[in-house]
């Protein structure tokens, strides 16, 4: 067995919505698929919400409204696609507010996808996604640019407030 890992990285990634809502066939190429299945970890953003239910976050709504989610039925894509963890840290996780979180992390959960970048305080959102592969243990964290004009409204995790964990020189020191 090689000690090599070999680790695949993807942006964005929505599994459902309108561009591949119910779609069985071709959602992914078979091209992608046979590069994803020789890494031994595959790591996506899960650049969306996920809910069944639209409840909008109330302050995104107040802002730019572009609110991007998918049914909880189209996570099984992730799985599809061997996604072993997901950044939650992005300008969509929170477009369902706190429940759209919680919701993506209980289906998260049982497909077996690790998560990290948003929670319910800082340290929550600063916890490490921990995966042993290879008899070796990899962390990994997830950070969100917060500033004006890249990305609209997210809400930053503090000490007492949820929100997603932002990319600061000071957060990526600690």
């Amino acid at each position: 067995m090689s000690d090599i890992i070999r680790i695949a990285c993807m942006g964005d990634t929505m599994p459902g919505g309108i561009l591949h809502y119910e779609q069985i066939d071709g959602f992914c190429s078979k091209e992608l698929l046979e590069v994803l299945r020789q890494a031994d970890i595959r790591v996506a953003t899960l650049e969306t919400a996920v809910g069944d239910t639209p409840d909008f976050d109330e302050e995104k709504m107040k802002r730019d409204k572009d609110v991007i989610y998918c049914p909880t039925k189209n996570l099984y894509r992730l799985k599809e696609l061997g996604i072993n963890v997901v950044s939650l840290a992005n300008n969509h996780a929170w477009d369902l507010g706190l429940p759209g979180i919680e919701q993506a992390k209980v289906e998260l959960d049982k497909l077996g996808i690790k998560y990290c970048g948003a929670g319910r305080n800082r340290t929550e959102a600063s916890a490490p996604a921990v995966l042993n592969v290879k008899g070796k243990t990899i962390a990994f964290i997830a950070y969100c640019d917060n500033k004006s004009g890249t990305c609209g409204y997210i809400p930053v995790a503090t000490d007492t407030t949820q929100g997603i964990n932002i990319m600061t020189e000071g957060n990526i020191r600690e």
